[in-house]
């Protein structure tokens, strides 16, 4: 399997996690959160390769959010969200933050802030604890059924689905 296809399908899998995960209230929002993202950023570099760029710079933690201008530049995207052109690179424009949103749940972009993989620090002096992911109730993860997540789900699936007749 190419470099390429391993960046395919990788994506496919989390994405089918995530999917699944988000079906059981029982689970913790961090772990469908964290395969959200896995399954995000490792399809941004999926484009990324197809779209030319060297293997030694797909490793960045920030991927989905930089692909708006490769997006734009698809008119089939556009044809596989059912949208006009316009309307398309309207909704890339506004889905920007929700993706940057998405990228930082991963410890490297978060920094000190939540992430959805190891225990944080939240507040300070004599109130300073530890907070487990687990336990934590993230922003994104409440806005996952709104209309504007529901349409980034939906896009997601549009690529991994139609990946090949895309690129």
């Amino acid at each position: 399997m190419s470099l390429r296809r391993a960046y395919l399908r990788q994506p496919r899998s989390d994405f089918a996690v995530f999917n699944r995960l988000l079906e059981w209230e029982s689970v913790e929002m961090c772990h469908w959160l964290h395969y959200l993202q896995m399954a995000t950023e490792t399809l941004a570099k999926a484009v990324r390769l197809e779209a030319g760029a060297r293997p030694d710079l797909v490793y960045s933690h920030i991927a989905f959010s930089k692909l708006t201008s490769l997006l734009r530049a698809n008119p089939g995207l556009a044809d596989a969200m059912a949208m006009r052109r316009s309307g398309f690179a309207a909704w890339l424009d506004a889905s920007a933050s929700l993706r940057a949103s998405i990228e930082t749940l991963h410890p490297h972009v978060a920094r000190d802030g939540p992430d959805v993989e190891y225990p944080f620090l939240r507040g300070g002096g004599a109130g300073e604890t530890y907070v487990a992911p687990a336990d934590y109730n993230f922003s994104i993860g409440n806005e996952i059924h709104g209309p504007n997540a529901l349409r980034l789900r939906k896009f997601v699936m549009i690529l991994l689905d139609q990946f090949d007749r895309l690129f």
